[in-house]
Order: structure tokens, then sequence, then C-alpha cells
């Protein structure tokens, strides 16, 4: 922000607080330490992005943060105060002494068992007291949880609520922030279905497992890669990157990753509870007692893996050199609307001849491979199976045959619809190939 911007910003909270210094700064907003005159008390304003709250309805985001304001909670960072600055938006929150989860793990990647325990209890803890009274927090994340002292406080919450509510579109499309982040996201929170608590549920396994493991379950990746992967593709467990955890901890993780909400724990009290056994015993088992959990097809997944990710870095070099050494103007011709199915459309595929266009439709549930002439006409669906997750449709060179990824793994099917086959077992059901 600006120094007249700061100014202006100053003159607008003049006699409630004045501020001091720029804290930090992020795609959604910039964040101040102020001086609460009235209680003369350090706090920390957030004003948003101008960008972001030119979108935004101001009575109705005002409102949703006033409800957010309710929370009262020991593991919950509330808010103070929100207001308006022109067309800007702005919001006070305590200033509490301490750092992000995400820092703590940016300086050491895997916390001890025990630390990882406690922030998840009191992660759980707070989410409980805020979806029994029917916020849902939408954006959990290491970035989003604050460490002070020995406890883990959670930060901006409502906020995302209110930011998409009062959005023109009733939905934003800042990338990591409004519809979710999406290392964190869970799958019905990326076809943007209708989301419930159990999203952050989904987001706590996610975090969990990072704590755990030293990274997040997908990752090296495309934004939309990732979004993808936590669709349709099931995490490796716990226990193969971090061999001492035991058992039944690794079972609570897997369980908030459930692709399906109905299969994840049902409320934050249950997940409260799950972790309790653990808060003695840190769940660790002594090492050397439990071996990395590879099976012999998982060993030769991640040799197959090794061999393909490798082809495709030297294709990559390749390709990038090639450019580098000649860089051709790229011009956009016209362009018109090929498909208007319900919920998600993705990957599309242009068959060799540019005649045909496949591509996966559907939700985090279900998910089938279609295809339609491009020039217009009937949408056809390659299969019959409409309970499963297609994706990733490829042409054969000839343009007669398709190969789609599925949930036990790779088929290739008649491009005109018919039987498929299975060519490629994918690892414990997870579609990976």
């Amino acid at each position: 922000m600006s120094t007249a911007a700061i100014a202006q910003l100053n003159a607008a909270v003049a006699g409630k607080y004045v501020i001091e210094r720029e804290l930090g700064a992020g795609g959604m907003a910039t964040v101040y330490l102020a001086r609460d005159l009235k209680h003369d008390r350090p706090v920390a304003i957030k004003v948003l992005a101008p960008e972001l709250s030119a979108t935004l309805a101001s009575a109705r985001f005002l409102q949703e943060i006033r409800i957010a304001a309710q929370l009262q909670h020991p593991h919950i960072l509330g808010l103070i105060d929100s207001g308006q600055v022109g067309d800007t938006f702005f919001y006070v929150m305590p200033y509490v002494e301490g750092h992000s989860l995400e820092t703590r793990l940016l300086e050491s990647a895997r916390p001890p068992m025990a630390d990882v325990v406690r922030i998840l209890r009191e992660v759980a803890d707070a989410l409980s007291y805020a979806h029994a009274r029917g916020v849902v927090h939408r954006d959990i994340k290491p970035g989003n949880v604050m460490l002070s002292g020995r406890h883990a406080l959670i930060m901006d919450f409502g906020v995302a609520k209110a930011l998409v509510d009062s959005s023109a579109s009733g939905r934003l499309t800042t990338l990591g922030f409004a519809l979710g982040t999406p290392t964190y996201m869970a799958p019905e929170q990326a076809v943007a279905e209708d989301v419930d608590h159990r999203a952050d549920i989904y987001a706590v396994g996610v975090m969990a497992y990072e704590m755990l493991s030293g990274h997040p379950p997908f990752r090296d990746m495309s934004h939309q890669q990732v979004v993808m992967a936590h669709i349709s593709r099931t995490p490796v467990p716990v226990s193969v990157v971090r061999a001492d955890i035991a058992p039944a901890l690794e079972q609570v993780v897997m369980r908030c990753l459930e692709k399906d909400p109905a299969r994840r724990f049902q409320s934050a009290d249950e997940l409260f509870a799950a972790l309790e056994p653990h808060v003695l015993s840190s769940g660790e088992v002594p090492a050397g007692t439990r071996e990395p959990h590879f099976t012999r097809s998982s060993r030769g997944m991640v040799v197959t893996g090794a061999v393909i990710l490798g082809l495709v870095t030297a294709a990559l070099a390749i390709t990038v050199a090639r450019r580098e050494a000649h860089v051709a103007a790229i011009s956009i011709g016209r362009s018109s609307q090929l498909t208007s199915d319900d919920g998600l459309e993705i990957q599309p595929s242009i068959s060799p001849n540019g005649n045909m266009v496949a591509y996966a439709a559907g939700n985090s549930l279900r998910m089938r491979i279609y295809i339609r002439p491009v020039a217009g006409g009937r949408t056809i669906a390659l299969s019959d199976d409409s309970n499963s997750v297609e994706i990733q449709p490829r042409w054969s060179p000839d343009g007669s045959q398709l190969l789609f990824i599925s949930r036990n793994g790779a088929y290739v099917s008649p491009s005109l619809g018919g039987s498929e086959r299975l060519v490629a077992r994918g690892s414990e059901g997870d579609g990976a190939v």
C-alpha cells in the first residue's frame, strides 16, 4: 500500500487506531500493525486488495464479518472490528506474538509428533466450536494457523464466506483464497459443489499429512493438477514416508482425506475424540519397528514414475531449448463455446484430425469421458459407467481409440463408444498409473 493509501487509511480510522508499520502482504490483503487507542493495545489490521474489494457488496461483506466476530474461543483469533475506506474493506484482529504454522514448517519440515497432535487437537476444538454455530472456515491451511506460545489459533474465520457471499457473482476466482487454496482444497470444493463443515475436516487432514510427512499429499504439480489429484487420486499412506507413525494415528489422517464427505469424520468433535488417545503417547512407534509400506506393485509404480518423470523432464528441456531458439508469434483466432454441461468440464483433448473433442465432466464423486464434434452435434458418453471417476482422455494417433484414467487404472475404448479394456492397473484403486 502506498504512503498516500496509508494516510487515507489512517484518516479513516482516526480516533480509533493508528497505523504503525506493515507486517506482511499477500495476494488477498496487506497486514498492518496498529495501535488500538481506546484500549492501548496492539492490533493487526488486514486491508483487502483493491481489486478484490471492487467485486464485493459492502453490506453483505460487513454482515458476514459481524457474524464471524461473534466467535469467542481460546483457539480462534477473533475479529475485533471491520470497516470500509473508500472502496477498500478492512478488518481488525488482536495482535499476538508468534508466527504461523506455515513459517514453522518452513523452519522445521517435520515437527515432533507430540506437537503435531497438540496442534491438530486445538484446531479441531476451534472448528467444533465454530461449526456448532454455523460458521465454516473454507480455507484451513498452515498460513491461517497462528502459533503463539504453546497454543494454536485459527485466523480469518468467516472471511472466506464473507468474500464469496458478498461478491457480485456469488463466486470469486482469486486463485488460492476465495475458492480455497488448491493444496488444501476438498474435492467438493474444487468442483464448486455445496460446501459444508466436512470440507474443513478434509483440509485438516491435508495439514496433518504435511506436518507428519514433511510435505502435502500432492505436490510438484500445477494448481490444476493438484485440484484434479484431490478429486481422483488417493494419497500415499503417511507411513510410506514416515515409518514411526502409529497405525491408529495414520488412520485418523487418512479418514480425514476421504474423497466422499460421508466417509470422513462427520464432525470436528469426532475428529477431536479420535485424536485424544494420541495426546500422551504422541502417536509414535519406536524407530525400526515398522517397515515402510511399499508393496511390490507400489515399488514398481515408484520406479515407473521415476522413469516417466525423467522422460518428461528431458522432453521439457528439449522443448524449452527449441522455444528459446525460435520464438514464433502467437495469434488467437475466433473462439466459440463447445460444451455447457452441469458441473466441472476439464481436460479437453482434440482429435488428431481436429474434428472431435474429448473431455471429462461431472463432479468429485462421478466423472465421465464425453466426446462431441467440434463443429457442433450430439455429445457422446464414452462408457456406460456413470458411477466412476474417469479423467485425462488422450487420442490414439489415428483417432480411432481413446485412453483414459479411472479409479483402478488406465483404459482404452473405441473413440465413438464401445467396450473399454483395462491396459494398466493402478495402485490400490487410486487410478495412479
